[in-house]
C-alpha cells in the first residue's frame, strides 16, 4: 500500500464460547484484536487468539514427552500455547480485574489500570481467567500476547510502503509492547508514533450529555466565546490551545512512563478521553504535538465492533443469569470458537469492500483500493469471476 501516512486505531474485545455440557458450565474466552483506518474506516486485520488446526491433547502429550513443563515459559516449545496446567494455574490466580479496576473518575482508571498491568498483568496477556473460564474442547488457545504481537507484526508487512503511520490504541501494556516490538525500526527512524487512549465507559446517556454540556461551558470559557456559535475550524483552534498549554503541564502515574493529557472535547461517542504518546513526540512542535492528539480516536474500530454485534447475533454481548457470575451462556453463542475467526474474516471483507455509508463510499473506495462497491456474489464466486475475466 503505497500512501503517506495513515491514522490507525487498535483495540481488543472479549468473546465466549458457550459450554458443551451442562455438568461442566464453564465458557471459553477468545479475544479478538482489530485495528481500522481512522480516517476511512477500513479494517486491516482482525485475529483472534485461537487455533483450530491443532489437537490440544496430542500437544499435551508431546510437551510431557520433551520436557516442556520443566521449561521456562518463553523457553518452551509450545510457548504460544496454553497448556492445561498452565491454566488451571492460572484460573487459581484470579485478579478479579474488574474490581480492581472500578474508578471514580477517568484518571483514577488510568493510574488503576497501570498499576494493574505493574503488578498483575507482567506478561502483557491481559487475559484474567477464573474457575467459570476453561480451554476449548477443540483446537487450542493462544496467548494472547502472542495474537496481539502477530497482529503488529502483519501491519507491518501490510503498511511496509506507507510513508508515516500513527498508532492510537487502548490503554494496555501488551498491545503497547506489541506495537513496539513489530514497528522498532520505524519509530527510530520516526516514521511511527504510538499513543495510548483511555476513554470512559459504561456511562448512561444522561451522563454522557453532561460531560458534553460541561466540556463545551470550558471550552467557551476559555475562548471567551459560545461554543454553539464557533464554527468547526474555530473550535478546532481553540482545542488546539487547549491542548498545548495541557502538553506542558500533563499529569503523571505511579508505574506509568507515559505523560497524559486529558482531552477538552467531549462526545455522545466518547464523553471523556485522556491521550499519551508512547514515542517521543517531543521531536514535534507544541502545534505539532497537539494536532496529533486532536487525531487520537478509537471510533473506527469500535465502530467496526459496534457493526459485527449488530450483523452478526454470535458477536452480540452474552447475559449472565441468575447468581452465576462469569457463567454466562447465550443462545447465539457458539460452541466452536473458531466461528468467531472464520465469521469476523468474512464480515471484514463484506465491511470494507460491501457496505457502503451515506455517501455511497465503502471503506476500500475511501482507501483507494476499490473503484465502487463490489457486489457480495463477485466475492462469494471469486473462482467464476477470475475466469470470465482472463
Amino acid at each position: 500500500m503505497d500512501r503517506s501516512r495513515l491514522y490507525l486505531a487498535t483495540d481488543r474485545q472479549v468473546q465466549i464460547s458457550n459450554w458443551t455440557q451442562r455438568k461442566d458450565k464453564r465458557n471459553c474466552e477468545v479475544y479478538g484484536i482489530a485495528t481500522a483506518c481512522l480516517r476511512t474506516g477500513y479494517v486491516f486485520a482482525f485475529n483472534f487468539n485461537f487455533d483450530a488446526s491443532v489437537d490440544q491433547d496430542q500437544i499435551e502429550k508431546h510437551a510431557i514427552e520433551i520436557g516442556d513443563y520443566d521449561r521456562p515459559k518463553h523457553h518452551r516449545n509450545y510457548a504460544r500455547v496454553w497448556l492445561k496446567q498452565e491454566f488451571a494455574d492460572a484460573t487459581k490466580r484470579s485478579s478479579r480485574r474488574t474490581e480492581q479496576l472500578a474508578a471514580g473518575s477517568l484518571a483514577e482508571e488510568v493510574q488503576r489500570k497501570a498499576a494493574f498491568d505493574s503488578a498483575v498483568n507482567v506478561s502483557g496477556s491481559s487475559e484474567d481467567f477464573d474457575s467459570t473460564t476453561r480451554l476449548p474442547a477443540k483446537g487450542v488457545l493462544i496467548h494472547n500476547e502472542y495474537t496481539m504481537t502477530a497482529h503488529f507484526f502483519l501491519l507491518r508487512q501490510l503498511l511496509d510502503s506507507v510513508g508515516r503511520t500513527r498508532f492510537y490504541m487502548d490503554q494496555d501494556t501488551g498491545m503497547r509492547g506489541a506495537y513496539i516490538a513489530a514497528f522498532r525500526d520505524k519509530i527510530l527512524d520516526g516514521e511511527s508514533d504510538g499513543f495510548l487512549i483511555r476513554a470512559s465507559k459504561d456511562k448512561t446517556v444522561d451522563a454522557k450529555r453532561q460531560l458534553v454540556r460541561d466540556a463545551q461551558e470550558l471550552i467557551s470559557e476559555y475562548a471567551g466565546a459560545s461554543f454553539q456559535k464557533m464554527s468547526r475550524k474555530e473550535r478546532k483552534e481553540v482545542i488546539n490551545r487547549m491542548l498545548i498549554d495541557r502538553i506542558q503541564k500533563p499529569l503523571s502515574f505511579p508505574n506509568s512512563p507515559e505523560k497524559w493529557v486529558q482531552y477538552p472535547e467531549a462526545t455522545m461517542v466518547e464523553s471523556e478521553k485522556m491521550i499519551a504518546a508512547i514515542t517521543r513526540t517531543d521531536r514535534y512542535s507544541l502545534d505539532h504535538q497537539a494536532s496529533l492528539l486532536q487525531m487520537g480516536s478509537l471510533h473506527s474500530v469500535d465502530r467496526f465492533f459496534m457493526q459485527i454485534r449488530r450483523a452478526i447475533s454470535c458477536f452480540e454481548r452474552p447475559f449472565g443469569s441468575g447468581t452465576s457470575g462469569r457463567r454466562v451462556w447465550y443462545g447465539y453463542s457458539p460452541y466452536n470458537p473458531d466461528r468467531y475467526s472464520q465469521l469476523g474474516d468474512i464480515y471484514r471483507v463484506y465491511y470494507n469492500y460491501c457496505k457502503p455509508n451515506d455517501k455511497g463510499k465503502t471503506p476500500a473506495m475511501r482507501l483507494g483500493l476499490a473503484k465502487g462497491p463490489v457486489d457480495l456474489e463477485k466475492i462469494i464466486y471469486l473462482d467464476k469471476y477470475t475466469k470470465v475475466s482472463s
